[in-house]
């Protein structure tokens, strides 16, 4: 028997590139790193790769799988259009970094995409951006993200 619903498998599907402006997307958060207002601090957001699912092809809940490690999780959404398109460091020579949405399917998750920092074209690893430029990253998305299913309930 399978661990995930059937809609999940990538079978021979291929990436779709083309995201509409309003496009949700949903992440999972450890149930610790979610504040008592629901919202989560930047320090717990993930840079650069942010992992996520994409509305066109699953449910919320579908990030939470496979159950038996992230079952408890909670579920936030956040929409393309609120997902800032740049982002910069700071320093003598400041460095304008690209924030690109990727689709990446795996073939346990077909909705599965990134939130990657880019620049000329080619993303980059944590190390190789500017500390500021993460900070700047991480405190737009915990803004952007809204609780949408609280931790500690057990997928229907």
């Amino acid at each position: 028997m399978p661990d995930r619903p059937q809609e999940m498998y990538t079978r021979d599907r291929l990436p779709v590139q083309e995201f509409s402006a309003d496009e949700r997307f949903y992440h999972r958060i450890h149930p610790d790193h979610v504040q008592p207002d629901g919202s989560v601090l930047p320090v717990h957001i993930q840079c650069p790769n942010l992992s996520c699912n994409r509305s066109r092809f699953s449910q919320p809940w579908h990030v939470l799988f496979p159950l038996e490690h992230f079952g408890l999780w909670a579920v936030f959404q956040f929409d393309f259009a609120h997902v800032d398109k740049t982002v910069q460091g700071d320093g003598q020579n400041v460095t304008v970094y690209d924030v690109v949405m990727i689709h990446c399917p795996d073939p346990d998750n077909y909705a599965h995409c990134e939130v990657r920092i880019h620049r000329n074209g080619v993303a980059l690893r944590e190390h190789k951006i500017n500390s500021t430029a993460k900070k700047k990253f991480k405190l737009s998305m915990s803004k952007a993200l809204r609780l949408t299913r609280p931790a500690n309930m057990m997928p229907a």
